[in-house]
């Protein structure tokens, strides 16, 4: 018998295709005003030459055409492609109609041709790396333009593999992620939401006996810049968690830097003092290199801010070595030509107050030009290992897919696999509280932190999450998923 949840979990993959035909239904009726349609035209055959494919493979579409009118008619035959998964807003999401044949047919016969498919075709979102394909399940459509897309569809696995060494990136692996591997079941429990409110970047600290939750809130309905910051608590690390206050808000803030709004906040301790870290945002500037400290005897406060921007860059990570070495990276926008590149920096100082000094050649520390966002960052294995999200999709080929890179020097990177740790479009395992596992989906994974324990093996990772209700209904929310004692032992 299939329960609740279950049903509820196939109902919202049923809804999201069903949203997409409704927009090919749509985009084919306006066509069919403009341009008129040739019923007697139907798509009798199609199939692939390959139904599974490596991320930069390529296969052959096959088609046929039947054409049961009199006479010959030339048509614009659409091909049409859906990633299974995919729930991107508009304005990203790439049209399904990928590509325009004009194919004549002849009267009362039967006309087959072949499509090429290769990765910049199965390109799911703008910005994507168009050499290789992001893995999945590509459902294929073909129909006349002026009708939209007909059955039957075709469906080609691509696997997260690459098959051309020359088309890889060099990685410590190259078919496998054993932090991926790590990861576990999501247990009901590890979900932190609030009812009118966003919540978003999270992030954790034992202290005794109780787990201290430091994130970002805004209210429904107004933007992430407006947000504070908050404490919650449990007495486990995977909940649930209680609200407790919040910490330091925008219209509190003791200088003119951080007025608008905090955001991405960070708890350590260091010595014996806590230290919490954040983005401030002024006026009516959005994100800014603005990076503040504030430090405190107790976790409940008082939090005394440092009184000046502390590191020049947003969404920082901090480590701070047991010589008191700081070590940090952030986010820093540079212009190239007429792009805005989201570059990683990395900076050092002697202690962690700073003050900070850039280090590298002040070009971006990721390789191959790979953009990011939302670093988190640990020592292990003698090395800096920082997970982010891939901002283009250029090294997993989706947007914002959770990625992992390692230094030994702190300024020459290494994709640690080109396989993401964490993407969106692959269901992930939840256990609800009857103990019943189903799989989930969510719109958007963010802000990833990982969680250590005593011996420095990763046992969480908190992520801001985007459910897959309609565009408008959507909640923002923390989760926390657990990760089997991972330590990494790349070369």
């Amino acid at each position: 018998m299939i329960s609740a949840a279950v049903r509820i979990h196939l109902k919202k993959r049923v809804d999201a295709r069903i949203k997409i035909k409704r927009w090919m239904a749509a985009a084919a009726l306006l066509s069919g005003l403009i341009c008129g349609a040739n019923a007697d035209i139907r798509v009798t055959g199609l199939s692939l030459e390959k139904r599974e494919i490596a991320r930069d493979g390529t296969t052959g579409l096959n088609i046929t055409l039947s054409n049961d009118a009199s006479e010959a008619q030339t048509i614009k035959l659409g091909i049409y492609i859906w990633k299974e998964g995919n729930d991107f807003s508009p304005e990203h999401e790439i049209n399904p109609l990928r590509q325009v044949k004009e194919v004549h047919c002849g009267a009362g016969e039967t006309t087959a041709l072949r499509i090429s498919v290769y990765p910049q075709l199965l390109q799911i979102m703008w910005g994507n790396n168009r050499n290789l394909t992001a893995p999945g399940k590509y459902i294929f459509r073909v129909g006349e333009v002026a009708r939209g897309a007909q059955s039957p569809e075709a469906v080609l696995r691509v696997k997260d593999v690459i098959g051309k060494q020359e088309n890889a990136y060099e990685a410590s692996y190259l078919t496998s992620n054993p932090l991926r591997d790590a990861l576990l079941p999501v247990p009901e429990s590890a979900i932190f939401k609030m009812e009118g409110y966003g919540v978003w970047c999270p992030s954790v600290i034992k202290v005794g006996d109780t787990w201290h939750m430091f994130c970002s809130r805004w209210k429904k309905g107004t933007h992430w810049g407006r947000s504070h910051i908050i404490r919650a608590t449990s007495t486990s690390l995977f909940g649930p968690y209680e609200f407790r206050e919040i910490v330091m808000d925008g219209p509190g803030f003791p200088y003119a830097w951080g007025k608008r709004g905090l955001h991405n906040p960070k708890i350590m301790k260091v010595g014996d003092k806590f230290l919490l870290h954040f983005l401030a945002m002024s006026g009516s500037r959005g994100p800014a290199k603005t990076t503040g400290f504030a430090l405190a005897d107790s976790i409940t406060g008082p939090w005394e801010v440092v009184d000046h921007v502390v590191l020049p860059c947003s969404n920082a990570a901090l480590w701070v070595h047991e010589d008191g070495r700081a070590y940090a990276v952030g986010k820093d926008n540079m212009k190239v030509g007429d792009k805005v590149i989201r570059t990683l920096k990395a900076y050092r100082a002697d202690s962690y107050l700073g003050p900070y000094k850039e280090i590298g050649d002040g070009e971006n520390r990721l390789p191959y030009g790979f953009e990011h966002e939302d670093p988190t960052i640990w020592w292990a294995n003698n090395q800096y290992n920082v997970i982010l999200t891939d901002w283009l999709g250029n090294v997993t080929g989706e947007q914002k897919s959770v990625i992992y890179f390692t230094s030994k020097n702190g300024i020459d990177y290494k994709l640690f696999s080109p396989q993401a740790v964490w993407r969106r479009s692959e269901p992930f395992p939840m256990i609800r509280q009857s103990g019943e596992v189903v799989d989930e989906l969510l719109a958007q994974i963010e802000r990833p932190e990982v969680v250590l324990n005593e011996k420095g093996e990763v046992i969480a990772l908190l992520v801001g999450v985007v459910d897959r209700a309609p565009h408008g209904e959507r909640d923002n929310y923390i989760m926390i998923r657990p990760v089997d004692a991972f330590v990494p032992d790349n070369k």
